[in-house]
């Protein structure tokens, strides 16, 4: 068998490295262009949600458009079911996306959540609510995950609402630098309160890439039911 002469191995090399890059290429194209339809459908859905909340319409409906209890809901005590009839949530993007489904989950729940909220932003909702008559006697902070805070700002959230409440804190999953301060911070104040609890999405959350758009931060609808049921659980 004849071998290749020079300019056939330089010609097969650079037929293989181009072959190379033409799948590389390919494949940063296909993995940027999910990504963008990712958050756009993300987007899509924290608008609509929002603008559910707004008009007090987030909620999940049957085939046949009535608005339902989830079965979880359903399938609690008389009694458990009264313990969640006066119950706030406050949260950033997370608890959002989620909203529908969280007010599926809870039905008599107030639900205040919105992108971009910052944990400082928490005393003055607080209060808000508490004017309009609207802060349950449990409420449920979603709140660390767009920047780190100190013990002593989450220590002055949880003082703003008094001790008479039962507090429960959603720890923070995603792949922020700043994961784990804000979850540390969290455990602090639970540790320090025994008044408040903590809800541990992250442990729950982290061996499930599936729930996540691809940010890794924000629920798909599974993650999202996944996310209220964990929830529910958690208080109940």
């Amino acid at each position: 068998m004849k071998k290749p002469n020079k300019e056939q191995v330089k010609f097969t090399v650079w037929l293989m490295v181009m072959v190379v890059l033409m799948v590389g290429v390919f494949a940063v194209f296909t993995a940027t262009n999910k990504k963008e339809e990712d958050a756009k459908t993300l987007k899509n859905n924290l608008n609509q949600q929002e603008e559910a909340l707004k008009e007090k319409k987030a909620t999940v409906e049957t085939q046949d458009g009535k608005v339902h209890a989830s079965q979880a809901y359903s399938d609690l005590s008389a009694k458990g079911q009264a313990d969640l009839k006066s119950i706030t949530f406050i949260g950033d993007s997370v608890m959002l996306g989620s909203s529908a489904t969280l007010q599926s989950t809870f039905p008599d729940a107030t639900i205040d959540a919105k992108e971009s909220r910052q944990i400082w932003d928490a005393t003055k909702i607080f209060k808000a609510l508490e004017s309009k008559g609207t802060l349950g006697k449990t409420v449920v902070i979603g709140l660390g995950t767009n920047s780190p805070f100190s013990l002593d700002l989450g220590q002055k959230v949880v003082d703003s609402l008094g001790k008479n409440r039962k507090i429960y804190w959603i720890n923070v999953h995603g792949p922020m630098n700043w994961t784990d301060k804000s979850n540390a911070s969290i455990q602090a104040v639970v540790d320090k309160n025994s008044h408040v609890k903590l809800i541990d999405w992250h442990s729950y959350a982290k061996n499930h890439k599936e729930w996540f758009y691809v940010d890794g931060i924000h629920l798909k609808p599974q993650g999202a039911k996944e996310y209220a049921n964990f929830i529910l659980k958690s208080l109940s």
